[in-house]
C-alpha cells in the first residue's frame, strides 16, 4: 500500500509540473502573438 501511494504522490508532482509548465508556454505563446500583433499595426499605421 505505501508503494501505491509514493506512486500516487509522484504521479501528481509529474502532472503538476507538466500543468505549470503548459500553462507557462500558452502564456509565452499569447505574448509573442500580442507582440508580432502590436508591431504589423504599428508597421501599418506608418
Amino acid at each position: 500500500m505505501l508503494a501505491v501511494d509514493e506512486t500516487n504522490k509522484r504521479g501528481d508532482f509529474v502532472n503538476t509540473t507538466t500543468f505549470i509548465l503548459f500553462l507557462t508556454c500558452i502564456s509565452l505563446f499569447l505574448t509573442f502573438v500580442a507582440i508580432r500583433q502590436g508591431k504589423s499595426e504599428n508597421n501599418s499605421e506608418k
